[in-house]
């Protein structure tokens, strides 16, 4: 008997499984033996099959049992449990796959591609468009792997007799064509292809499985996607959430309203008027702030969230300071006062260029991903392209938006713009004329009707571009106005601040930018007149925090997927809180400017500090952090010079 064997636990004469072995010839291979044995360690056992009552995992369960226990096999088979999955494959009767499926997969990794592509009907690919479009990719694959292999006969008959028929995708096909006097070290960049001896095949499989039904072959690792979207699930349902680290799914997560950055723990004080903007390094570790008072400070933000040095004052412009924007490697440093741009050496405080293009007030700069250059915003309806020497190499003008805000996606897809319409009376005409001559139904490009009043009360927009093409993707009208856009890290959403009237409601807006659409709104932050500008925030974006103006100088926080309020943070002086951004690399920290001159960097709670819940925000539904055993230290150009020196 087998050692394994003699470490299985003892079952009842009366139980629904039994082993039996003998030795067999040949090393185990794991696999599952049709009448209910498996190998294991040369020996043959025997698995009596259990069979529960019904279709559930167990009684008055509403989990699938068949489903369930072939996720397992899949989940046991990728982390290689092998044994395992044969042992559950015979005691269960459920099977990950049936012989086809297997040989399906087995075709395409090892390049028989004639078998591949007449056993796609029998996989359940039964939609002519579907089976057409699947034929194209095996095709394409072939063609490849034989220019690969520098067979171009037998190449250039598979694109004329098998791929061109298929008329699937002609400038697909007209790029492949093109291959064929490709030199073979230039393949594989120019046709985005690692080879077959890559990963070509593997992803090739996971194409066409979009086309097989998933009953019949499940997709690829479908255990660890289902996990991962439970962990999303809890995630979103955490409100408080400011954690990156993985946590277990043994039971359901929720983060302490400790962890959330409700404490001032640095006052920077040194700017001699109103800061209207402020933004992080994308290292997270210096803070730029532009000021009505003609100057931008750079700030240098130590670990620790109560140290803070004041690295370069940089004085040069004649106006106020509106808006500034670091490179991606934070090298240079972008700044805006009217209409004129001048571009930073951070580190020595240097001017390094005075760029001018606009005719009034620059609202935006925005950098490439990449860093090749930037793209700026202003009230003369203009749109500069810059290249990272700050010159001009394209513009898009006639925008009939006096802007005050301008983003780029993440993904440089979506170019979005906003602020007031330059004519509305002209341009609202124009696009009711429009809207006349079309039908009832709204297309994607001209928004939702019933989230627009009516036309004599729109007086502003935001425009989602195509950035590739730079042609407009859609707009949308509103009464107020919109005074700055931020757009989130996945590209999907864009966090719009909105000035609104007695009709338009709520100052802070979420929309979706494919087809745009009001997903949520977010109540509370007062905003009437003055430019604000919100942010996203958290590990996973999972806050959304705004300023508020004159009479309130408070800072909102809302659970972004809920739209749940979630603090007042009270502390800045008189004035509207113009600004907030969020640390990109530190979990619980965030900086708001303000009207009262000062820069505020807020952290977790020390631990003596205890908030304490006010009467108004308990009426209001919203936790309102209270006062401080200690005044938070304020940071002067004097005593902060030489602290990190």
């Amino acid at each position: 008997m087998p050692d394994f064997l003699d470490r299985l636990p003892l079952r009842p004469a009366s139980s629904q499984s039994s082993f039996d072995s003998e030795p067999i010839a040949g090393p185990s291979n794991g696999h599952y033996i049709a009448n209910g044995h498996t190998e294991t360690n040369g020996f043959r056992v025997t698995i009596r099959r259990v069979e529960p009552e019904g279709r559930g995992m167990y009684p008055g369960s509403s989990v699938d049992r068949e489903e369930f226990v072939r996720l397992v096999l899949q989940g046991l088979r990728d982390v290689g449990y092998v044994e395992a999955a044969a042992t559950l494959e015979a005691e269960s009767g459920y099977t990950l796959e049936s012989s086809s499926v297997a040989n399906f997969r087995d075709c395409i990794l090892t390049g028989q591609w004639e078998r591949v592509e007449s056993s796609l009907t029998g996989l359940g690919v039964v939609m002519e468009e579907d089976l057409r479009y699947a034929r194209f990719l095996v095709c394409e694959q072939k063609f490849l792997e034989y220019l690969e292999d520098r067979q171009l006969d037998v190449a250039l008959e598979v694109l004329r007799e098998e791929i061109t028929p298929l008329q699937q995708e002609p400038q697909r096909t007209h790029a492949l064509s093109g291959l064929m006097m490709c030199d073979p070290k230039d393949l594989y960049a120019r046709a985005q292809w690692d080879g077959a001896t890559g990963r070509s095949r593997e992803l090739l499989l996971n194409k066409l499985q979009r086309y097989i039904p998933s009953s019949i072959m499940i997709p690829p690792r479908r255990l660890e996607t289902l996990l991962n979207q439970a962990r999303q699930l809890q995630t979103n349902a955490c409100i408080y959430h400011t954690s990156s680290r993985p946590f277990s799914l043994y039971i359901d997560h929720q983060c302490d309203r400790t962890e959330f950055p409700l404490h001032t723990t640095m006052i920077l004080a040194d700017h001699q008027d109103e800061i209207w903007h402020l933004a992080w390094s994308h290292d997270g570790t210096r803070l730029a702030t532009a000021s009505r008072d003609q100057s931008v400070i750079i700030w240098r933000i130590g670990a620790d969230p109560n140290e803070c040095a004041l690295e370069q004052r940089l004085r040069e412009h004649a106006n106020a300071v509106s808006f500034v924007a670091w490179s991606p490697d934070s090298t240079v440093l972008l700044t805006a006062a009217e209409a004129t741009i001048k571009m930073w050496n951070p580190k020595t405080g240097l001017c390094i260029k005075t760029i001018l293009g606009h005719e009034d007030t620059v609202c935006s700069l925005v950098w490439r991903k990449d860093g090749s250059g930037f793209i700026s915003g202003g009230m003369d309806q203009k749109i500069l392209f810059w290249d990272k020497e700050g010159k001009n190499i394209d513009k898009l003008e006639s925008i009939p938006i006096r802007m005050s805000s301008v983003a780029i996606s993440p993904d440089e897809r979506w170019l979005v713009v906003a602020g007031m319409l330059a004519n509305p009376s002209k341009v609202l005409a124009r696009a009711e004329s429009s809207a006349s001559s079309r039908s009832q139904s709204q297309s994607p490009r001209n928004g939702n009707s019933n989230q627009n009043p009516s036309s004599s009360l729109k007086h502003t927009r935001f425009t989602v571009y195509d950035l590739r093409t730079k042609e407009e993707h859609a707009s949308i009208d509103m009464p107020g106005e919109f005074t700055s856009v931020t757009i989130s890290a996945d590209s999907k959403f864009g966090l719009l601040n909105h000035s609104p009237d007695v009709s338009a409601g709520c100052g802070v807006m979420l929309w979706s930018l494919e087809e745009p659409k009001l997903v949520r709104k977010y109540a509370g932050q007062k905003q009437t007149k003055h430019v604000i500008r919100s942010c996203f925030g958290g590990p996973g974006e999972n806050f959304v925090l705004s300023g508020s103006e004159v009479l309130d100088t408070n800072v909102y926080v809302w659970h972004k997927e809920s739209g749940t309020p979630l603090e007042i943070l009270q502390g800045h002086g008189e004035g509207s809180i113009n600004a907030v951004a969020w640390n990109p690399c530190q979990e619980a920290m965030f900086a708001t400017c303000s009207d009262d001159h000062t820069v505020r960097i807020w952290g977790k709670d020390p631990p003596e500090f205890i908030p304490s819940v006010t009467e108004a925000a308990l009426e209001d539904g919203l936790q309102q952090a209270g006062s401080v055993p200690r005044e938070p230290p304020t940071l002067r150009w004097d005593d902060a010079r030489e602290m990190f020196l």
